[in-house]
């Protein structure tokens, strides 16, 4: 007896009632493992190319990802050097309009004041 029908006719034993065959015509279907069963080589190669195809464009995403998240590490720098820029000039534009309106007040009080003589 093969190790896989000791099996099976232990599990039988333990889950159903064992059936004793009522005469020599019975027939029963048991499944046995071949150890020298060698898969088809087409079959291995088709998987292998499959995985390799798999992998190649799992490695195509990855350089994608990659160059995307570069790419943005780049416009996020420049967009920060950018801001940086428009703070100064946002910076000196206000320090300007301060100074000018200061000069337009002093030249209101200085025409206010030739108003009276």
């Amino acid at each position: 007896m093969t190790g896989l029908m000791t099996l099976m006719k232990s599990r039988m034993n333990k889950n159903w009632k064992h059936i004793q065959p009522e005469s020599i015509n019975d027939t029963y279907v048991v499944e046995t493992v071949d150890s020298n069963f060698i898969p088809n080589s087409s079959d291995m190669c088709d998987n292998e190319g499959k995985a390799d195809q798999n992998a190649k464009e799992y490695e195509d995403k990855r350089v994608v990802l990659a160059n995307l998240i570069a790419n943005l590490k780049l416009d996020t720098d420049e967009n920060k050097k950018i801001q940086k820029q428009l703070k100064k000039v946002n910076t000196s534009l206000t320090h300007e309009l301060n100074e000018c309106k200061s000069s337009l007040e002093e030249s209101n009080d200085i025409h206010d004041s030739f108003k009276y003589f």
